[in-house]
C-alpha cells in the first residue's frame, strides 16, 4: 500500500477573511451570550466553531475509513508498509487538525476583540474542541494556540504513559528474519534489511543469534551480533525496534526503542511525550577550540527542532558529535534510550545527514543517483523503484528523475539531496541549511515536508539562518558562541525569552553578550535534562548475556558491486556535468572528447614515441631502443596518474556524506581501483598497438610472446601509477595540491627511472629510485626485451637482466607498490572522512 498524497491544505486569504468576519459578526451580536451572575459554569461555544469542528471530525473519520479500506495483511512486506500507511495517515490527520485549530484561533481572536465581554469569552470558550482519534494521535498533541507552548526552556520527559501492545513472534527451532517472506520466516518492519538478514537458533543454553554480516543489526549492547547466545530476559535491537526474549526462550516481543516492557506481559508502556534525543551537559573541543559548551536540550518524538544562532557559533558541531566525528569530552547523549558512547555505530545507522551544499554526482541522472544510494543503504534491492517513486512524490521531483542534477534548479537539487537520505527512512534526520538559496515559497514547502516527516514518529533537526517559517517547527534551540545553548522552546517564545523585538535583535543580543543568557538557561534546564538523562540511563541498563565469536562481514561484498557499477557509470558519463537540457555544438564536442581522451592520449603518445625513434623500433640493433622504451614507460606513467589523481579529492564531499551512512572506505577505494585497473590495462594495450602499427615491436621475451610481455609491463606500470595517483588524491585537500604533487613525482620518476640517469653506480640514488614506480616499470620492460643485449650503450643495470626470475621480480615489485599505495590511500581517506572539516 503506497500512501495517498494529500492535497495541500493552506489557510488562504478567503478562509481567513471568513473567520475574521464571523468573529466580528458574532462579537457585535453578543454571541455567545454571557450567563447571569450565579449561574453554574458551563462550556461555551458558537455556531461557527461547531461547524469547523464538525467538518474536521468528518474529515478525520473519512481518513480512518480510507486507511482501513486499504489495509492488507496479506502483503509480503506488510509490516513495513503498514507502518508507512499509518504514518502517512497520521500526517494527513495532523494537517486537518492544525488547519482547523488555526481557523478556530483566528475566529476566537476576532470574536474576543469585538465582543463586549471579550475577557469572559476568552476564559469561557473551550480551548480545544477537536477530539483527537487514538489511531492518528497516539501521543498527546498540543493544540495550535495552547499557551503551554509559549514557555521558555526545554520540555522535560512527559509523565503520562501510553499503553502499547507489542507483537509477539513465536520462534521455530531455526527462524530466519529478513525483509521478504520467503525466504525469511518473519518479516521485520525495518527498512534496509536483506531478504535473509539473520537467524535465531534455539539451543539448550538459550537462543543463538547468527547475523549474516549485512549491517543494520541485530545489535546487542551496541555491537552487531554475528554469533551470540541470548538468554531469556535479554534483548537485541534491529532498526527502531527492540526484541526481548521471553521466559521460556520460545518467543520474542517486538517493542519500539524507548518503551519499558514486562517480560511476559501482554502490554508495554511508552512515555507519552517520548524523549527521542537527550543531550545533557555535553562539552566538546576540536584542536583546543571549544565547539560545544554545556550543551543541553531534550527533543521529543515527532518534533521538528530548528537550531538558530550566529555564524560560527557551533551549530554544526552538534551534528558532528552525533555522527561520531567530534569526540565528546564530557556529558551524555541518548537517542531513544541508547547511549551514544556505547551504541555509536547502532545510532549512526538510524541517522540521516543532509549537508548544506548539494554534494551530488552531477553527471548521473537523478534516477541513477537515487538507485545507487538506495542499494548502498539497503541490504536488498527489492522495492527500490517503489521507494524512490514514493519519496520523489513527497518532494515533488518525480518529473525530474531522468535529468542530471546539472540541469536542475537550486531548489530541485536541494530536494534531491534530501531524497537521498529519506530513502532509508532515518529515525533522526539532520539537515544543515536545507532552505539556503530557496525562495520564500520553496522554503515553506521544504519546512512543511520536514514537519510532515517528523510527525510520522521521526525526529528532525535543521540548522537555519532564515526566520521566515520558523513557526512551522515545534521547537527552537538558540546557540551562542562556543556552542552554548541560550534557549530551547517553542518558536513564539524565542524573542520574549531573549529580549528581542525580532529575530535580528535576538541574534545581535546573543552575539554581544551570550554568557549571562547561557548561564540562565543552564540553571533553568539543568533539572529537567538531568531527569530525562536519568530515565534514559535507567532504561538502557539492562544487558544481554552473550558469547560472541568473530564472523566475516558481508558489508564489503554487498557494497563493492554497487560502487563498481556506479564508478563505471561515472567514467562513461564524463563530460555531461555542464551539459544543457538542449545540447549545443560545444556540448557535443565536450561529450565526444571526454569519451575519446581516455584512448586518444595513450594512442597519441605511442605515435609520438614511434616517430621519435628510429626505423627498427624495439628490435635488435635499434640505436634508440632505450629512448623509445623510456618514452613508452613515461607515457604509461602519465596516463595512469591522470586517471586518478583528481578523483578522490574532487569527490571528497560526496564520499564524506556516504561514509556517514555506513559506506566503507575500503569499498570506495577498492571499487575505484578495480575500474581504473581495467581502464589502465586497456590504455596499455592501446599504447602497444599504436607503437607496433608504426615501428617493429620487441623480438626477445622470457616467457610469452614479446608483444604480450610488453603489454604486461606497460599495463603493470600504468596500474601502479594509477594507484599512486589514488594515494595522492586521498592525501591532499585541494586539486591544486594534487597537481603540484603529481608534477614533482612525474619529474622524479623521469629522472630516476634508470635510463635518464645511470643508477648502476649510484647506491644512494638507487635507494630513492626504488620507491618510484617508473624505476620498476622500466626495469620489467628492459628485462623482458633484453635491453642490455639489443641497445648499444645500455647501462649494465642489475634490474635489467634478461631472465624470467628478474622479470617476475620486477613485476612483483610493481604489484607490491600498487597494493601498498592502495592500502595507504584507504587509511588516509578513512582518517580524513572521520575528522571534522574545521
Amino acid at each position: 500500500m503506497i500512501p495517498r498524497r494529500l492535497p495541500a491544505i493552506g489557510y488562504g486569504p478567503f478562509a481567513r477573511m471568513s473567520d475574521w468576519y464571523q468573529g466580528w459578526r458574532d462579537g457585535r451580536a453578543g454571541i455567545p451570550a454571557r450567563p447571569p451572575q450565579g449561574a453554574p459554569p458551563r462550556p461555551v461555544s458558537t455556531g461557527h466553531v461547531d461547524m469547523l469542528v464538525h467538518r474536521a471530525q468528518d474529515a478525520l473519520h473519512h481518513e480512518h475509513l480510507h486507511l482501513l479500506a486499504e489495509w492488507d495483511d496479506q502483503e509480503v512486506d506488510g509490516g513495513r508498509r503498514e507502518n508507512r500507511g499509518l504514518g502517512a495517515a497520521r500526517i494527513r490527520a495532523l494537517r486537518i487538525y492544525e488547519h482547523t485549530s488555526m481557523r478556530i484561533a483566528a475566529y476566537r481572536r476576532s470574536l474576543v476583540r469585538w465582543h463586549r465581554h471579550g475577557v469572559w469569552v476568552n476564559d469561557a470558550m473551550t480551548k480545544d474542541r477537536l477530539d483527537r482519534p487514538s489511531w492518528a494521535f497516539p501521543l498527546p498533541l498540543a493544540p495550535y494556540d495552547d499557551p503551554s507552548r509559549t514557555a521558555a526552556g526545554p520540555t522535560g520527559p512527559g509523565s503520562g504513559k501510553v499503553t502499547l501492545r507489542g507483537r509477539v513472534i513465536s520462534l521455530r527451532p531455526v527462524t530466519v528474519f529478513g525483509s521478504a517472506a520467503p525466504p525469511a520466516d518473519e518479516v521485520l518492519p525495518t527498512p534496509g534489511l536483506a531478504p535473509r538478514h539473520f537467524r535465531l537458533e534455539r539451543a539448550a543454553d538459550g537462543v543463538r543469534v547468527r547475523g549474516f554480516g549485512y549491517g543494520h543489526g541485530p545489535y546487542i549492547d551496541g555491537r552487531i551480533a554475528r554469533n551470540a547466545v541470548l538468554r531469556p530476559g535479554g534483548h537485541f535491537d534491529v532498526g527502531a525496534f527492540r526484541y526481548w526474549l521471553l521466559d521460556g526462550g520460545d518467543a520474542l516481543r517486538e517493542i519500539p526503542l524507548g518503551a519499558v516492557p514486562a517480560r511476559d506481559a501482554d502490554e508495554v508502556t511508552l512515555t507519552a511525550r517520548r524523549c527521542d534525543l537527550i543531550v545533557s551537559e555535553v562539552d566538546a573541543k576540536f584542536k583546543d577550540k571549544p565547539r560545544l559548551t554545556r550543551m543541553s536540550f531534550v527533543q521529543h518524538a515527532g518534533d521538528l527542532l530548528a537550531i538558530v544562532g550566529p555564524s560560527g557559533a557551533g551549530k554544526t558541531s552538534l551534528f558532528w558529535a552525533l555522527l561520531g566525528e567530534l569526540p565528546i569530552a564530557s556529558g551524555e547523549v541518548y537517542f531513544r534510550g541508547l547511549d551514544l558512547r556505547k551504541h555509536s555505530g547502532q545510532i549512526r545507522e538510524q541517522l540521516g545527514f543532509v549537508p548544506q551544499h548539494d554534494d551530488l554526482h552531477t553527471t548521473l541522472s537523478t534516477r541513477s543517483l537515487l538507485r545507487y544510494a538506495y542499494r548502498l543503504r539497503a541490504a536488498g534491492r527489492a522495492g527500490s523503484d517503489a521507494r524512490i517513486a514514493e519519496v520523489c512524490r513527497q518532494l515533488r521531483i518525480e518529473k525530474e528523475l531522468d535529468k542530471p542534477p546539472s540541469q536542475l534548479s537550486g531548489g530541485q537539487r536541494k530536494r534531491v539531496s534530501i531524497a537521498l537520505e529519506l530513502l532509508a527512512e532515518p529515525s533522526l534526520l539532520m539537515l544543515d541549511e536545507p532552505t539556503s538559496g530557496l525562495d520564500v515559497g520553496l522554503d515553506r514547502e521544504v519546512m512543511a515536508a520536514l514537519r510532515d516527516y517528523a510527525a510520522a514518529d521521526h525526529a528532525v533537526i535543521i540548522i537555519t539562518h532564515w526566520p521566515n517559517h520558523l513557526s512551522i517547527a515545534q521547537q527552537v534551540l538558540a546557540v551562542a558562541e562556543e556552542g552554548r545553548p541560550v534557549y530551547s522552546g517553542p518558536p513564539d517564545g524565542l524573542c520574549p525569552a531573549l529580549g528581542g523585538a525580532d529575530h535580528a535583535d535576538v541574534m545581535d543580543g546573543i552575539r554581544a553578550d551570550p554568557r549571562p543568557k547561557a548561564e540562565a538557561y543552564a540553571a533553568s534546564s539543568a533539572a529537567t535534562v538531568r531527569d530525562a538523562a536519568r530515565q534514559a540511563r535507567a532504561g538502557s541498563a539492562a544487558a544481554a548475556l552473550v558469547r560472541r565469536k568473530r564472523g566475516a562481514p558481508a558489508v564489503l561484498a554487498h557494497q563493492l558491486p554497487v560502487l563498481i557499477a556506479r564508478q563505471a557509470a561515472l567514467v562513461a558519463a564524463r563530460g555531461t556535468a555542464r551539459s544543457r537540457e538542449t545540447p549545443t555544438i560545444s556540448d557535443w564536442v565536450r561529450r565526444v572528447w571526454s569519451r575519446v581522451w581516455l584512448w586518444a592520449v595513450p594512442f597519441g603518445g605511442a605515435v609520438l614515441t614511434a616517430l621519435a625513434g628510429d626505423a627498427k623500433g624495439l628490435g635488435a640493433g635499434a640505436t634508440s631502443s632505450a629512448g623509445s622504451l623510456n618514452l613508452l614507460v613515461t607515457f604509461s606513467m602519465l596516463t595512469g596518474q591522470a586517471l586518478t589523481y583528481s578523483d578522490l579529492v574532487t569527490e571528497f564531499p560526496i564520499l564524506r556524506r556516504e561514509h556517514r551512512t555506513g559506506v566503507r572506505t575500503a569499498s570506495v577505494t577498492l571499487s575505484k581501483w578495480l575500474v581504473y585497473a581495467v581502464i589502465a590495462m586497456a590504455q596499455a594495450l592501446v599504447i602497444v598497438w599504436g607503437f607496433t602499427r608504426i615501428r617493429p615491436g620487441p623480438v626477445h621475451s622470457v616467457m610469452f610472446s614479446p608483444v604480450v610481455e610488453l603489454w604486461c609491463d606497460l599495463g603493470a606500470m600504468t596500474i601502479t601509477a594509477m594507484s599512486l595517483g589514488l594515494l595522492i588524491s586521498a592525501a591532499v585537500k585541494t586539486l591544486k595540491q594534487a597537481v603540484n604533487v603529481v608534477t614533482f613525482l612525474t619529474i622524479a620518476q623521469i629522472v630516476f627511472n634508470g635510463v635518464t640517469k645511470n643508477l648502476s653506480d649510484e647506491p644512494v640514488a638507487s635507494v630513492f629510485a626504488a620507491l618510484l614506480p617508473a624505476r620498476w616499470g622500466l626495469a620489467a620492460a628492459a628485462a623482458s626485451i633484453d635491453l642490455r643485449g639489443i641497445g648499444p650503450g645500455a647501462a649494465p643495470d642489475a634490474l635489467w637482466r634478461h631472465t624470467a626470475g628478474q622479470w617476475l621480480f620486477d613485476l612483483a615489485m610493481l604489484g607490491v607498490m600498487s597494493a601498498t599505495f592502495l592500502a595507504i590511500a584507504t587509511v588516509l581517506l578513512r582518517h580524513r572522512l572521520t575528522t571534522p572539516d574545521r
